[in-house]
């Protein structure tokens, strides 16, 4: 064991440590696997190159403290965006064998990388040059992470590149909630990747799977027992960073509050997305008001630019899901494309603080709300379908507020519809118009029904 106060440590959160803290990682790597040791206390350090066969463990009561000085940090790669800075933390580069565990904190002191005041919106802006990600590890294998807590990350968090086989278990990535881009985990081009019994808190997206240029499949990803704080996405696949296949993915068992859109799925630069099941889930779209319209649940297939392939989303079972929202489940695909094999079973959307006109939100400039699929956008629905190949919805149901002097809303809004199946026996009306079809209104599921045969 590797006791960084005896190797000269000091934890008064003003001395800084980075030589000490490298010099017991590069010890411990060059032992083959020697645990390293640190005691309660706070450490000022910079950047940490990780090493193959090292073991972090913090004590309780010891923290990790970001250096809010870059001087401090070596010039790093820069990443593909201002997200992706040349100054991280903790740094891995084809590392593996790697564990981080204890009931320790590492303090990314975001807010001191930011400007001072938050703009008319009430989000910071961050300066020119931070710390992000806070972890930047690339094409490492075998990596461990329990129990420890991050704080205040400056942008993003975790940042897995082209990584295999990652576990990541009982952390907690607490983030300011209105800070600039403070995603909390992106899991970028990566297999097998393991996340359960996480809380996490971020500004931006909390967990979201990509695939940019460099990178390549993100496939067999489970995430289960988990709570998400967004003012963003709660768990989201692809929307800009969607160049390759993203498959086999699992997202279970947890609760997504205060979310701009607590699932959204995105495919719009050639990759596709297939074989995806979200079950057993709880949410809420009851975040910022400042952020705008909550989507509960959000498909979309669409090229994003002229020259952007064509991706496609395919095989998507979504079980077991309750939302109090103001807003609408949106599955959209652009003209000539469909979402194909959907499947909505035990979906209760909630609306207790009563409705949100998405007529408001038709010049939206956002990149991730359906803007090939205007009729869509502006439906007044709880659920809008556009572009769907075998569509399957099995007791879908609404609680309506308990107002009834909104504007109407209906309970679905289809087109462009291929084979489908509805059973919905206790779906309402809020007035008088259950579903509309291709422009026409219905009353009665059974009209529905009448209408497709």
């Amino acid at each position: 064991m590797i006791n960084i106060l005896e190797l000269g440590g000091v934890n008064d959160g003003k001395t800084l440590n980075t030589e000490v803290f490298q010099l017991a990682i590069n010890q411990a790597h060059h032992s083959g696997g020697d645990m390293i040791y640190i005691p309660a206390g706070k450490y000022l350090v910079s950047n940490l190159y990780l090493k193959s066969n090292v073991h972090i463990h913090f004590e309780v009561g010891s923290e990790l403290v970001a250096s809010e000085n870059l001087h401090h940090y070596d010039v790093n790669e820069q990443g593909h965006n201002k997200d992706r800075q040349p100054y991280h933390l903790f740094i891995g580069d084809h590392c593996e064998n790697i564990l981080i565990d204890g009931k320790g904190i590492i303090n990314g002191q975001g807010p001191l990388f930011w400007k001072d005041k938050p703009d008319a919106r009430g989000w910071y802006k961050e300066k020119q040059q931070r710390v992000s990600p806070l972890f930047e590890l690339t094409q490492c294998r075998n990596i461990t992470f329990h129990d420890f807590t991050i704080l205040d990350s400056p942008g993003w968090t975790i940042h897995l590149n082209v990584c295999k086989q990652i576990n990541m278990r009982s952390i907690r990535i607490l983030n300011h909630i209105l800070g600039p881009n403070t995603d909390a985990i992106d899991i970028n081009g990566c297999q097998d990747v393991m996340i359960s019994d996480c809380h996490i808190e971020a500004g931006d997206d909390a967990i979201v799977l990509k695939t940019t240029p460099d990178a390549g499949v993100c496939e067999r990803i489970t995430v289960t027992n988990c709570l998400l704080r967004s003012n963003c996405v709660g768990f989201k696949l692809g929307a800009t960073e969607s160049f390759y296949d993203m498959r086999q993915i699992t997202f279970s068992n947890s609760i997504i509050y205060h979310a701009t859109r607590p699932i959204g799925i995105y495919a719009l630069e050639g990759g596709s997305m297939e074989d995806i099941t979200i079950t057993n889930i709880v949410a809420d779209t009851h975040g910022t008001p400042s952020v705008g319209l909550g989507i509960p649940i959000h498909l979309d297939l669409r090229r994003r630019n002229e020259d952007s392939k064509l991706g496609s989303i395919n095989n998507v079972q979504i079980t077991n899901f309750i939302a109090r929202t103001k807003g609408k489940i949106m599955l959209t695909a652009e003209k000539g494309a469909y979402l194909n094999h959907i499947f909505l079973r035990d979906i209760h959307l909630i609306y207790d603080k009563g409705f949100s006109d998405a007529r408001l939100y038709k010049d939206w400039s956002s990149a991730q709300f359906s803007n090939k699929s205007k009729e869509a956008r502006v439906a007044r629905t709880a659920c809008v379908a556009d572009g769907v190949h075998h569509l399957y919805m099995d007791n879908f149901m609404v609680t309506w507020p308990e107002e009834r002097d909104l504007f109407d809303m209906s309970a679905l809004w289809l087109k462009n519809i291929h084979k489908m199946h509805i059973h919905a026996p206790l779906l309402e009306p809020y007035k008088e118009n259950l579903i509309t079809l291709e422009g026409q209104n219905m009353h009665s599921i059974s009209d529905l029904l009448a209408k497709i045969e």
